[in-house]
């Protein structure tokens, strides 16, 4: 096996894996190792690294910017993408979608809510988690973001960022990508945006899984981030509910019912995104594997908005044949103890081979 071969093993599986066929598939019980700097794990000198930037880039109403289009011909990966703009709520509302090797429905689509949670933030703050980064700044008007979660193509990557809201954007960005690498796999998204949130969800749909923030149906993979929020509560009773994680078609989502059955259930809200109790006393918070807005906001009430790298903290949550992700009440805990409606958005992220 040559030298790209094994810097290109030793970036994809843990040491105690087994090594990668030249047609890859996902090796048994190992994850993707993906939590290292490509610059520790790679030798570059291997590869093409490159970079693509907007400086300056006046984004008007409605509009769509494309920010990196690449068709080297040949496997790669992006490796980092920064952006700021200089109209927060334009930054915060907008939309970031991902489309690899010629797709006509991108595998990545998401407002920048939910890269971790800064449509509610009011204040100079940095919220960092090994994966992805925030930083507000108030003065400025200028919310910045910095996401490390490896997106590979085969042949082609484009990526495009549209202002939904009115006004002129003044967009900056900075993406670096490594072209003659093969990442064999893919990055892919399920979500709801912030203005497209579903809204009242009722006390018994919170807990009874209807809210179904993931569904694959079959095949392999890790996911590897997840983020909620909650909006326009009366108070923070929602945390009593979860997600509860059904794995490689285990029959769940029907609340307190078949949370037993789950293989990655959880005791809260704030205990999956590893947070004390309602998540006192003050926000925002994080660390390596999370970070947390919490507040009033006004507008949208009592809200939440919780992010979890979920590559840092467990390597991935593995499947073999599907996962369906849903939000419900632990067994155990009184149906009662919840007192409020509450709007819901999110975002998954998970990796597939490919």
């Amino acid at each position: 096996m040559n030298m790209l071969r094994n810097a290109l093993v030793a970036f994809l599986v843990f040491l105690a894996a087994p090594v990668l066929a030249a047609a890859p598939a996902i090796p048994p019980g190992a994850a993707p190792n993906l939590f290292a700097s490509p610059a520790a794990t790679l030798n570059l000198n291997q590869g093409e690294p490159r970079s693509a930037n907007q400086v300056g880039t006046s984004i008007t109403s409605g509009s769509t910017l494309t920010i990196l289009n690449i068709s080297p011909g040949v496997p790669g990966y992006v490796d980092h993408i920064w952006m700021t703009g200089l109209a927060a709520n334009n930054m915060k509302d907008g939309i970031l979608k991902v489309y690899v090797d010629g797709e006509s429905t991108p595998s990545i689509t998401t407002d920048m809510n939910g890269l971790g949670g800064a449509f509610m933030t009011v204040t100079n703050t940095i919220n960092a988690m090994k994966h992805l980064g925030v930083q507000f700044s108030t003065a400025a008007s200028a919310p910045s973001w910095t996401f490390t979660y490896p997106i590979p193509y085969k042949s082609s990557v484009t990526i495009t960022f549209t202002n939904i809201d009115t006004g002129t954007l003044t967009y900056y960005s900075d993406i670096h990508y490594v072209n003659g690498v093969n990442v064999p796999y893919k990055l892919w998204s399920s979500g709801v945006t912030i203005l497209n949130r579903s809204l009242a969800v009722s006390i018994a749909n919170q807990q009874n899984g209807s809210v179904v923030f993931l569904n694959v149906p079959s095949g392999p993979g890790w996911v590897v981030y997840s983020q909620i929020t909650w909006a326009n509560a009366t108070n923070y009773s929602f945390l009593e509910n979860g997600p509860s994680y059904y794995l490689d078609g285990t029959t769940g989502c029907a609340g307190q019912s078949t949370w037993p059955n789950a293989q990655y259930q959880v005791s809260g809200g704030e205990d999956y995104f590893q947070g004390a109790y309602y998540f006192q006393p003050a926000a925002p918070y994080w660390q390596p594997w999370m970070m947390l807005e919490k507040g009033s906001v006004s507008g949208f009430g009592d809200v939440v908005s919780a992010s979890l790298d979920l590559l840092e903290l467990h390597g991935g949550i593995k499947f073999n044949n599907g996962v369906k992700v849903c939000l419900e009440l632990p067994a155990g805990k009184s149906t009662g103890t919840q007192t409020t409606l509450a709007d819901l958005a999110w975002l998954f992220l998970y990796y597939t081979p490919n």
